[in-house]
């Protein structure tokens, strides 16, 4: 078994910025096979927008603190040295709210969420690799979006979750590589929006290839 861990604190305008521990395992089941574990905390600074823009219905906050968040990681399982499959899961919960009433800002509006910014979301991949091929599974959970301000259940938009797959291959002669793949998106072809009354597409194709030289 190997571990590691690292740890980061940054100083920004005179203030420490949160600290950010990552602790990593890897447990080596015979000499292929192996199982990967990671937790790492993570934070992301307001940019300046966040603190300081302002238009006809959207302003800034000056007092926006840094957001705090937790990733978790599971996978790596290598049978052999031709098949490999990696599962990740990944869930994040957010609640971001107008605690102050001020400026445009209604009473009704206090205490509710922001809108357009989902509670919970979440993803489950599954990766199978045999040499020089692969097979990608990614389901994603978005939930409820509030639309407006008072958080009104009538404008909210619906909690949608989707699924990818792809599919792909590659091959190496000396220093040259060639890469195909296919990726349908949205596969079940929901109906969802992430901006109200903005539609998003239904069942979708991406056909990517790839040259490479050195």
């Amino acid at each position: 078994m190997e571990a590691s861990f690292s740890a980061r604190e940054v100083f920004v305008d005179g203030d420490f910025t949160p600290f950010v521990p990552s602790l990593g395992l890897e447990l080596f089941i015979n000499q292929v096979s192996r199982i990967k574990a990671k937790a790492a905390r993570s934070f992301r600074l307001p940019t300046f927008n966040d603190l300081y823009w302002v238009s006809g219905t959207d302003n800034g906050n000056p007092d926006l603190k840094a957001e705090d968040g937790l990733n978790l990681e599971l996978g790596s399982h290598r049978f052999s040295d031709d098949w490999s499959f990696t599962g990740r899961l990944n869930y994040t919960f957010t609640r971001a709210t107008n605690e102050k009433v001020n400026g445009t800002l209604q009473a009704n509006e206090e205490g509710k969420e922001l809108i357009y910014v989902p509670g919970h979301q979440g993803s489950a991949s599954a990766t199978v690799n045999w040499r020089n091929a692969f097979l990608l599974l990614n389901q994603t959970y978005t939930g409820q979006q509030f639309t407006t301000s008072d958080n009104n259940s009538r404008w909210a938009l619906e909690a949608f979750s989707l699924l990818d797959i792809a599919i792909g291959y590659s091959t190496s002669v000396r220093n040259h590589t060639v890469s195909i793949s296919l990726r349908i998106n949205n596969v079940l072809d929901q109906e969802y929006e992430v901006r109200s009354a903005y539609p998003m597409p239904g069942i979708n194709y991406n056909l990517n290839l790839n040259y490479t030289f050195n």
